[in-house]
C-alpha cells in the first residue's frame, strides 16, 4: 500500500512551505521527522527535489518500522487507527504545503513542465470518461505529438496499481530499438507502427524521455 502516492497524487511541492512547516532543506530534499499517537510513533517524511515523497513510520522508543501499517490484510482496530492517524498528518502537509497538479506522479508533472517550458503547450484533457488522459498539440494544426495517460500496470505487464506513461511519436527505427529495453513498449492506445510509449514512474530519466518529445514534436505531417 503506497499511502504517500495516495495522498499526494495531482500535487506539487512548495519547498518554501515545507521548510517554514518544519522540514529541514537540503540540496536534494526537504526531511521531517514528527511523532504522532501521543508519541508512540514516528514518522519520517522526505520530499526529493524532483518531487517524489516517501515515508517511513517506525515505533518511537525501538526505532523499528511499523510494518504493518502497509499490510493490505492488516484490517484490525489497532492498525487501522495508526494508519489513519498517519494519514491525518500527511494530508495536513498536503494542505498547508502543497498545490494542485495536472498529473499524479511526479515525473509526469516535471515532463508536462519541461515541454511547457520549451513550446508553451499546456496539457489538454479531452475526454471525461478518461480523466487522466492529456494531450499536447502544435498550435497550427492541433496535431498531437504526446499524449500521457494514467492506465492500469498490468496492461503493460507491470503487475497490480496504475501508472502514467507517455505517447510520443518515432521512426520505425527508434521503435524496434528501444521496446527491447526497459521503460519502453510498444504504442498504448496509438498505433504502433509510429507512436512509442514510455512509462513515467522514473524509470527513464526526463532528458531521455524529453529527447523523444522532442523528436515527436519535429517529425513532419504525413499527409503533407
Amino acid at each position: 500500500m503506497d499511502i504517500e502516492k495516495e495522498i499526494f497524487q495531482r500535487s506539487r511541492a512548495n519547498f518554501d512551505k515545507l521548510e517554514k512547516y518544519g522540514f529541514t532543506r537540503s540540496a536534494d530534499a526537504c526531511t521531517l521527522s514528527k511523532t504522532f499517537m501521543d508519541g508512540k510513533f514516528r514518522a519520517d517524511i522526505s520530499v526529493c527535489k524532483d518531487g517524489r515523497i516517501s515515508g517511513t513510520v517506525c515505533d518511537a522508543q525501538t526505532s523499528e518500522e511499523y510494518t504493518d501499517l502497509r499490510a493490505d490484510a492488516q484490517n484490525e482496530p489497532f492498525v487501522n487507527s495508526v494508519r489513519d492517524s498517519y494519514k491525518r498528518m500527511l494530508k495536513e502537509i498536503r494542505f498547508k504545503c502543497f498545490e494542485p497538479a495536472p498529473f499524479i506522479s511526479a515525473q509526469a508533472n516535471r515532463i508536462a513542465e519541461l515541454i511547457y517550458d520549451k513550446y508553451a503547450d499546456i496539457p489538454q484533457f479531452l475526454w471525461k470518461n478518461f480523466p487522466g488522459y492529456a494531450v499536447f498539440t502544435h498550435k497550427e494544426d492541433q496535431r498531437w505529438y504526446a499524449l500521457i495517460m494514467d492506465i492500469d500496470r498490468y496492461k503493460l505487464g507491470l503487475g497490480k496499481g496504475r501508472t502514467e506513461i507517455i505517447d510520443v511519436k518515432a521512426d520505425t527505427e527508434t521503435i524496434g530499438r528501444l521496446i527491447k529495453r526497459k521503460g519502453y513498449y510498444e504504442a498504448y492506445y496509438m498505433d504502433k507502427k509510429i507512436w512509442l510509449t514510455a512509462v513515467l514512474d522514473d524509470t527513464l530519466r526526463d532528458k531521455d524521455i524529453m529527447k523523444l518529445v522532442d523528436a515527436s514534436f519535429e517529425m513532419p505531417d504525413p499527409k503533407k
